[in-house]
């Protein structure tokens, strides 16, 4: 039977489950909606606005005023290759290149 992809629930076993991320700035491997997309597909899902209940923010190039949000608030925030290992779940993938 044909298994379509995009339509498939959630991978990692939703990894990211219940948390809530926030991106900010230019990303270089992805542009907002492929990072929303492998963000949803885990199970997490994406806000605009920095709050309390954010999980994760995830700063690119030029980041706005919610990485300042996010540090006052207390909240963690990724650079691109953190949040890279956080949706792969593994680090060794992209810790290749020495």
């Amino acid at each position: 039977s044909h298994i379509d992809q995009e339509n498939n629930n959630t991978i990692g076993n939703g990894l990211l489950k219940g948390l809530k991320f926030v991106f900010t700035g230019t990303l270089k491997s992805f542009n907002r909606n492929e990072a929303a997309k492998e963000v949803e597909r885990r199970g997490g899902e994406i806000t605009n606005t920095v709050t309390k209940q954010t999980g994760y923010v995830v700063v690119g190039e030029n980041p706005g005023s919610k990485v300042e949000k996010a540090l006052k608030l207390n909240i963690k925030v990724l650079e691109e290759e953190e949040f890279i290992k956080l949706i792969s779940g593994t680090e060794s993938e992209y810790n290749q290149e020495i």
